[in-house]
C-alpha cells in the first residue's frame, strides 16, 4: 500500500505501546512514531445501536 503521493515508508507497522493518551508504532524498516492525543474527547461515549 502507498500514500496518495506514492510514499511507502510507513505502510506496515505494529502498535507496541498504548496508553490513554499515546500510541507508539514501529514501522517495518523505517523506525517508529509516537502519536499523542491533542484534544480531549467530547462528553459521552458513542455506542452502537
Amino acid at each position: 500500500m502507498a500514500c496518495d503521493d506514492g510514499n511507502t515508508d510507513r505502510t506496515i507497522g505494529r502498535v507496541y505501546a498504548l496508553s490513554w493518551k499515546t500510541m507508539s508504532v514501529g514501522w517495518d524498516g523505517f523506525g517508529g512514531d509516537i502519536f499523542q492525543q491533542t484534544k480531549r474527547p467530547s462528553g459521552k461515549a458513542r455506542t452502537a445501536e
